[in-house]
């Protein structure tokens, strides 16, 4: 950087937590975060709730919570549309404005490096590559436009989705999202020394995608070695004053998982859209053939009553008599499932719909049926005894803002059990749990990590906590930039050095006043609609983006 320090490095080190750092620094393979934290602090960094990646970046970005910024999920409800749908969210959708957008109006370049929701890219003093989920056949990766091909012909190419890696759930994936983040890792340096920033905020999400896809945690090491190593070529590259490295959210491992919306639906409270059969006659002989067999029905006595259903139902063609339809799930539930459901809940016959830890309720249930399905799902156990959900929240405990009106109508809090959230039928059998979730075998917690290091940190006390809105609060203080009237984060002042605070008390912080909502454009509102900013083409595909990597069903 031609002998120029970057005041402020803060780099996501995504999905980490102690329970899995903690042996790894103590067998030295994590060189480089150990270095940080010998030279500064370090403690526990509460996320969001629910703590997935969207909510908590959202937060993490505005200093907001989900009820002002509006973000509860990867998909939005959008729920005045005929039929409502969900709709991914997009830079476009995320009410309130960036830090980043503060620092700029200090005179601050910043650097924008695979943050989760900044795609498309809104313009910056400094450089946008957009993070997850991302995938644009016109590849607008990265703002200004004008510095991809540069960087293209220096490093290779850029391929952030490489989706059949990603499904192929083996060496496949690793290597091409190992090769991914090591480009983001060497623009990020080229980039900040070129232009002469002032802050970088990079996320490596190398360790989280390998807690979700790796089958054992040897894989989940070697991620977090990679990281580490591609985090030491950015201290040592751009030599940072100050550091802030954290992660949005922690990691567990899982046993499988758990079917929310067909417990929903044997509660009688979603109903599923119906499946057009491609096959008629051959997808009602295989539904009766299961029947069949479950009924204890062998040979030609099964080959008679089979037939005779088949010629008095006309081979299926038309819907199977209610009371046959209830006798065919009895007896072979899972069959009858793929036989009737297309996977998708019917919102509009539907009283309340589980998506993304979240629980929507349908305007016209009753005023107390949310509690009463609160009371239902805290009395889950799993097949071992344990409670299914450690809390299932009403979202008014939660939130608060001017975006409650979107927001769900429960949260339920997996962050520290054994199971996973599925969204769609169990086609394979009867039970809720299903164990073994395929490629499937991490998830998140509630706590991730921090560690301070510089000339602005104070050393003193590790494993303290603090949460993620305060991050935002706390790097606006470090550049002397104005805080927002409305964050819902402090300055940690407990890990700053004292000379600095004397110098400048956070109480005479400059606070701004809170713009109207769009980044990009301070006086409009988010986009009404994210498809302004997406065809429907590029929401498929970054949709299926997402599921690949098992963030959506």
């Amino acid at each position: 950087m031609s002998g120029r320090r970057l005041p402020l490095l803060v780099a996501g080190f995504d999905a980490a937590c102690w329970e899995y750092m903690t042996p790894w620094l103590q067998d030295g393979l994590l060189p480089n975060v150990q270095r940080l934290i010998a030279e500064g602090r370090s403690g526990v960094l509460h996320s969001t709730m629910p703590a997935l990646t969207p909510v908590a970046w959202s937060t993490l970005a505005t200093g907001a919570n989900p009820g002002k910024h509006g973000v509860f999920e990867w998909n939005r409800l959008v729920r005045d549309a005929d039929p409502p749908h969900l709709q991914l969210h997009t830079s476009a959708t995320v009410h309130g404005v960036p830090f980043w957008r503060q620092l700029n109006a200090r005179g601050c370049g910043v650097g924008l490096v695979n943050i989760p929701l900044t795609f498309p890219a809104q313009p910056l003093d400094g450089f946008v590559l957009c993070g997850y989920p991302l995938i644009d056949p016109l590849r607008r990766y990265l703002y200004p436009p004008n510095l991809l091909p540069g960087l293209e012909a220096e490093l290779g190419p850029y391929e952030p989705g490489h989706l059949e890696g990603m499904l192929a759930n083996g060496e496949g994936w690793y290597a091409a999202d190992e090769r991914t983040q090591a480009f983001q890792v060497a623009a990020a340096i080229r980039l900040t020394a070129q232009l002469e920033l002032d802050v970088l905020v990079i996320n490596l999400m190398l360790p989280d995608h390998a807690n979700h896809l790796a089958p054992d945690m040897a894989g989940v090491q070697r991620a977090y070695a990679d990281s580490d190593r591609h985090l030491g070529q950015l201290l040592d590259a751009l030599q940072p004053l100050n550091v802030m490295l954290i992660s949005d959210h922690g990691s567990r491992r899982i046993q499988g998982k758990f079917y929310i919306n067909q417990w929903l639906y044997d509660q009688g409270l979603l109903t599923w859209a119906p499946r057009t059969p491609t096959d008629p006659a051959g997808d009602l002989n295989w539904l009766l053939v299961q029947a069949g067999q479950q009924a204890g029905l062998r040979g030609p006595l099964e080959r008679v009553v089979r037939n005779g259903l088949r010629r008095a139902l006309r081979a299926g063609n038309g819907p199977l008599p209610a009371w046959l339809a209830r006798r065919l799930e009895q007896l072979a539930p899972a069959a009858y499932r793929a036989y009737a459901f297309d996977g998708q809940a019917d919102w509009g016959r539907s009283q309340f719909m589980s998506f993304g830890s979240l629980i929507y309720a349908n305007p016209a249930a009753a005023a107390d049926a949310a509690a009463d399905v609160q009371a239902r799902l805290l009395a889950l156990t799993d097949p071992g005894g344990k409670p299914v959900f450690q809390a299932v929240l009403p979202a008014g405990q939660l939130y608060h803002g001017p975006q409650m009106a979107q927001a769900p109508a429960l949260i339920l809090d997996t962050f520290s059990s054994d199971w996973s959230l599925a969204f769609g039928p169990n086609y394979r059998s009867a039970s809720y749990f299903e164990r073994g979730s395929g490629a499937w075998n991490g998830e998140h917690s509630r706590d991730g990590i921090f560690v301070f290091s510089g000339a602005d940190f104070s050393p003193g006390e590790n494993m303290l906590a603090a949460d993620l809105a305060d991050i935002p609060a706390t790097v606006l203080y470090l550049m002397d930039a104005a805080r927002p009237a409305d964050y819902d984060g402090r300055v940690l002042q407990e890990f700053l050095a004292p000379a600095l605070l004397a110098q400048r008390p956070p109480s005479a912080q400059p606070t701004a006043a809170t713009p109207a909502e769009k980044q990009g454009d301070p006086a409009a509102p988010p986009d009404a609609d994210a498809s302004a900013d997406l065809t429907p083409e590029q929401e498929a595909l970054m949709a299926q983006q997402l599921r690949a990597l098992g963030y959506v069903d």
